[in-house]
């Protein structure tokens, strides 16, 4: 009787593992509501964790907590391109052909704009007319969306040629 019982519990805990795990060949993530370097940052973000599907099936509770990161994942992905506070909605099902289908819909809102900018030079180099010209054509204005990538790449350039120059070291 002890033997059946134990049997009976095995064979419970099994069931209950299994039904955490559903059978699928594939997760696919569709985005809306972003494109170009946006929609390409937020694809690396919401690359699928390795392990998320093993032997054929998806990890039910990981996939939960992978879903449940989505929007502050999609969040973190858009600040770069000024976009603070994008509202993010989650969807998932299984398909006939047995993928695991998530959609996530992101509607951007509206980014930080730049108020106020001033880019100078002062010092040994700020009568150079490299340094100058580049000052002078520093692409970020007042109204412009902030976008990091433009603003980093821009300040790397000026110290570069303030290095080659010869007035950093």
């Amino acid at each position: 009787m002890v033997y059946r019982t134990i049997l009976i519990c095995v064979i419970i805990a099994i069931s209950a593992i299994t039904v955490h795990a559903r059978e699928t060949s594939s997760i696919r993530v569709h985005i809306e509501g972003v494109a170009g370097k946006e929609l390409e940052n937020v694809r690396i973000a919401l690359a699928i964790p390795e392990g998320l599907v093993s032997a054929g099936k998806v990890n039910e509770k990981w996939m939960e907590h992978f879903k449940e990161q989505i929007p502050d994942k999609v969040k973190e992905a858009l600040q770069p391109f000024g976009y603070y506070a994008p509202e993010v909605t989650v969807q998932s099902g299984v398909t006939d052909d047995r993928a695991y289908d998530l959609y996530v819909v992101i509607k951007p809102r509206e980014p930080v704009r730049v108020t106020d900018i001033s880019v100078g030079l002062r010092g040994a180099g700020s009568n150079e007319p490299k340094l100058k010209g580049l000052v002078e054509t520093f692409p970020i204005a007042r109204g412009d969306r902030l976008d990091q990538e433009i603003y980093e790449n821009t300040k790397m350039n000026l110290q570069a040629a303030a290095v080659s120059l010869g007035y950093l070291d």
